[in-house]
């Protein structure tokens, strides 16, 4: 496994490339907990559009990831799942503790705005 970070109009967002199980899943673990909780980074896209197998069993660290985000007034979301990745989400059971959402890099910044706005206290 191997992840890839940048910044795309307000949301940080993480590629995953290659697997995510038992193994990886700590260091996936680690660079989200950095990102939300270290950096404080209130909206957080994970990529897994070059993932190629998950394992449902490691998929707990994102519902972490989730609870973390929306602990702080902000976002993490799923992006670009692969049908595998959907099943694999679905026997976990995380299906509704985590956003998904299918946006291209251009709209990240609407996403992660709206998000934020919804959660100002006026």
């Amino acid at each position: 496994m191997s992840l890839v970070i940048w910044r795309a109009q307000g949301a940080v967002v993480v590629r995953l490339h290659g697997s995510l199980d038992r193994g990886t899943s700590e260091t996936l673990e680690r660079v989200l907990t950095d990102l939300i909780e270290g950096q404080g980074n209130l909206a957080v896209v994970l990529d897994m559009k070059t993932a190629d197998v998950v394992d449902p069993e490691a998929l707990t660290i994102l519902r972490v990831a989730a609870d973390q985000a929306r602990s702080r007034g902000g976002r993490f979301a799923l992006s670009q799942l692969s049908a595998d990745a959907r099943r694999a989400l679905g026997r976990a059971r995380l299906g509704d503790d985590i956003e998904i959402v299918d946006l291209l890099d251009i709209e990240f910044g609407e996403w992660a705005a709206r998000g934020v706005a919804e959660r100002t206290p006026r």
